[in-house]
């Protein structure tokens, strides 16, 4: 049989990396091995490789082509000289190699997608890279398998609207898992008796959010009405301004927070389903589709959104000591922004509290406001415990910029005698603590 050099480029050499390990392709041999056509064909092949190794794009599978040849020389020399045994025999351990990396390569695909019937168009690339076969061998054995490949949803991190941010903390008070408990129920600790729809699909429209309200508002006055209230009025607004669209967001993302929870304690995917279902009360076709979406979403930075946690909450330093250590330039662009920011806040905060310890120990002769305007404008920076705690420890602190004298009037019936108000309390101490002292005459 004739080298045919357009079958083989398409085959071998525009098939890219990683080369077949099957000789009959690699070599185009002929089904029937012949010591002269063995001969012949191996060496039209090299003629191909080295005809092919200007273009670009088969250097690399052509010099991965030259290396393993350097293996099967003596195979295919000996087959030329017409010992056939050992190339058949080579023939016969890669056919049942082959097999057994088909057998492995399904097992692979299976725990992959965990019994969610779906995977992601990075995991097929993973596991081709992995098992060293082309993706177009993977894919050919996912409608066997039962499997198709799916893109994952897109779920929300936030609130998805600001109306509903207190919301979660207002179920919970209920007794309720998410959205759908409240609108299918009345009394707290309800569940919805229908499974709950997630995807394509509305949660609610109007006249079933009214119902709701209605049953809710039948509750007697306490805490739990004062809930139920707060949710009725979240949900007319985000219903309002997004539609029955915004309100299956906010289920969503209700859902997909306990599974996040679940995948982040190693759960697998069976579980991570069976959770969705009998826990969540998600429909049986719906479940499968959102715990595909938690376990394929972009994971984000956990360094970084512990530097927001901290510095969003004022707790400057302990950011500063995480960001400490953090290798150098690990951390992204926004979070090194974020890092600069806090350092040069916790310097100045720290800068206020020296002076405010170099302060004179003789507060009648600093301005009394000097000390605690310092100390206020040290708290607005950071919340750490420094203001006038930190500073008494050095410093005694003065009464606020009050008279300390009064006069007794002469109509009183008394002299001209400076006397002492009543000393005020320390500007830090709570405004209710504090007291106006007035001066009083004596006759």
């Amino acid at each position: 049989m004739a080298f045919d050099e357009l079958r083989y480029r398409r085959e071998v050499l525009d098939a890219g990396l990683p080369v077949t390990e099957d000789l009959r392709t690699r070599y185009q041999l002929p089904q029937h091995l012949d010591p002269t056509a063995v001969a012949e064909t191996v060496t039209a092949v090299r003629a191909c490789w080295r005809r092919s190794r200007a273009r670009l794009k088969y250097r690399a599978v052509i010099e991965q082509l030259e290396a393993g040849h350097l293996i099967h020389q003596p195979l295919l020399d000996a087959a030329a000289a017409g010992d056939l045994g050992r190339l058949r025999a080579a023939l016969k351990a890669h056919g049942l190699r082959a097999e057994s990396d088909r057998t492995r390569l399904r097992a692979a695909l299976e725990e992959a997608a965990g019994g969610l019937g779906m995977l992601a168009e990075s995991t097929v690339e993973d596991i081709a890279a992995a098992h060293r076969v082309h993706e177009d061998q993977v894919r050919d054995l996912l409608p066997a398998l039962g499997l198709r490949i799916a893109e994952p949803d897109p779920l929300s991190w936030s609130v998805p609207h600001p109306a509903y941010a207190r919301c979660p903390g207002h179920l919970e008070v209920l007794g309720l898992r998410h959205l759908g408990d409240f609108l299918a129920t009345g009394t707290p600790g309800g569940r919805a008796e229908q499974p709950v729809r997630v995807f394509d699909t509305s949660p609610a429209d109007r006249p079933v959010i009214e119902g709701a309200t209605r049953r809710w508002g039948r509750l007697p006055h306490g805490a739990a009405h004062t809930a139920a209230q707060a949710v009725a009025a979240a949900v007319r607004s985000v219903l309002a301004e997004q539609g029955p669209e915004g309100l299956a967001g906010i289920l969503l993302h209700e859902l997909a927070i306990p599974l996040r929870k679940r995948h982040a304690a190693r759960a697998t995917p069976a579980t991570l389903l069976a959770y969705a279902v009998e826990e969540l009360s998600v429909a049986e076709d719906d479940a499968p589709r959102l715990v595909f979406a938690v376990l394929h979403e972009a994971a984000g930075d956990p360094v970084s959104e512990r530097l927001s946690r901290l510095a969003a909450a004022g707790r400057l330093a302990e950011a500063v000591a995480v960001a400490d250590r953090v290798p150098p330039g690990s951390l992204a662009e926004d979070a090194r922004a974020l890092v600069e920011h806090v350092r040069g806040k916790l310097a100045e905060a720290r800068g206020l509290v020296d002076r405010a310890r170099r302060l004179p120990l003789l507060p009648r002769r600093t301005g009394p406001g000097t000390c605690w305007n310092r100390q206020k404008r040290q708290s607005a920076i950071c919340r750490e415990p420094t203001p006038c705690a930190v500073a008494s420890r050095f410093t005694r602190c003065p009464a606020s910029p009050r008279p300390r004298t009064a006069r007794v009037s002469p109509s009183a019936g008394g002299p001209h005698r400076p006397r002492r108000a009543n000393q005020s309390t320390c500007c830090c101490a709570p405004s209710g603590a504090r007291r106006t002292a007035r001066p009083t005459a004596r006759n």
